[in-house]
């Protein structure tokens, strides 16, 4: 998520938490079943999508953007727009673990924040 530092400095825990409730909620329900999603740390998340390549993991990527973008999160009449920065990777035949993957991603995810937050980036093979 973008700038979520700056919700639990201005709201407070409380909203922050229900922000990443709320954001991880929303992400869940748009992957499949057989996909694994969870909170990575802080305020990143991850999921792994078997068997996708990287054109539909970037449209879900997208489509993600666009759900986190129209929620609307309340606590006590304060209330929060969030944007989130998504870097996308798959494995290629090149990578000896995960790791490198997430690590691609990763870096995908701080070239999206460094063009202007809210997007999508994608991580690419060397």
């Amino acid at each position: 998520m973008d700038y979520f530092k700056h919700i639990n400095d201005t709201f407070g825990h409380l909203l922050g938490d229900k922000t990443l409730i709320t954001v991880a909620g929303a992400i869940k329900n748009c992957l499949r079943q057989v996909d694994s999603f969870g909170r990575f740390g802080g305020e990143e998340f991850v999921a792994i999508l078997p068997e996708t390549n990287l054109e539909d993991a970037e449209t879900l990527a997208r489509r993600i953007c666009q759900v986190i973008n129209k929620l609307n999160i309340e606590i006590d009449r304060q209330k929060v727009r969030v944007t989130a920065s998504i870097g996308v990777a798959t494995f290629s035949t090149q990578d000896n673990n995960l790791e490198e993957v997430i690590e691609r991603a990763d870096r995908a995810m701080f070239a999206a924040k460094n063009q202007g937050r809210n997007r999508v980036s994608l991580g690419k093979t060397v």
